[in-house]
């Protein structure tokens, strides 16, 4: 048995981390409130200049006012993107904190009455696997990305720089989109990369302290079951 659960916990620490569970709650909210209106903001932006440039590329003498909203109004879309996505990172490091925040407190119920483990949903550690289990990820990191909203604005904001590139070299050099898209290809998935490197460079090291990253009550493996008994 872990020698914590033998400690005798006095009784108004419920009433502090209840407090506290309602606390982190309540911040979850807020986080998530401000992923959603970030992503709106940022589709919502993108998608009032799309449609404003497809009516000025309808009137063949407008070409060079096309071009000019392209290198201006594009490039502010693209940083708009840009900050977006570091932001969603940030926002689900911090929702990740607050998961595994909220699931020590459920170790704390589990060790103040061990019969209520069996009416909780989600599991009382506050190792990676349990926290993505309860903020409903799947343990699939690679799925985890590819279907997060952080993605989503990377994905729209590499195609924004592949189609801006291209009309800047099909108005400027005179190359057909033909002739564009194997480039386009490397500028997607060049772009892609940058995004995420750079997010890697600017948000995880805010999260890397002990304090956050620590799984004080790890959920106990299979393996681990087996090993005392040979």
């Amino acid at each position: 048995m872990n020698p914590k659960q033998e400690i005798k916990l006095p009784d108004r620490m419920n009433t502090f981390l209840t407090s506290e569970h309602f606390t982190l709650q309540s911040a979850r909210g807020i986080v998530n409130g401000e992923i959603s209106s970030r992503v709106t903001i940022c589709f919502t932006t993108l998608s009032s200049v799309i449609i404003a440039s497809a009516f000025v590329a309808q009137i063949p003498e407008m070409n060079q006012i096309f071009l000019l909203i392209g290198s201006i109004a594009f490039p502010l879309i693209i940083v708009l993107g840009f900050y977006t996505a570091v932001r969603l990172g940030v926002l689900s490091g911090m929702d990740a904190m607050y998961i595994r925040g909220i699931n020590r407190i459920r170790q704390f119920y589990i060790q103040s009455a061990a019969e209520v483990e069996q009416f909780l949903l989600f599991p009382p550690h506050d190792d990676d696997r349990s926290n993505r289990i309860y903020g409903g990820w799947s343990p699939a990191s690679l799925r985890d990305n590819l279907l997060s909203a952080a993605n989503a604005v990377v994905t729209s904001n590499s195609i924004v720089i592949t189609v801006l590139v291209g009309v800047l070299a099909s108005g400027y050099f005179t190359i057909s989109y033909f002739q564009f898209l194997p480039i386009g290809i490397i500028v997607f998935v060049a772009s892609c990369f940058l995004h995420y490197l750079f997010a890697i460079l600017l948000v995880r090291p805010q999260f890397q302290v002990d304090v956050y990253m620590e799984a004080r009550f790890p959920a106990v493996t299979s393996k681990e079951k087996k090993s005392p008994g040979g």
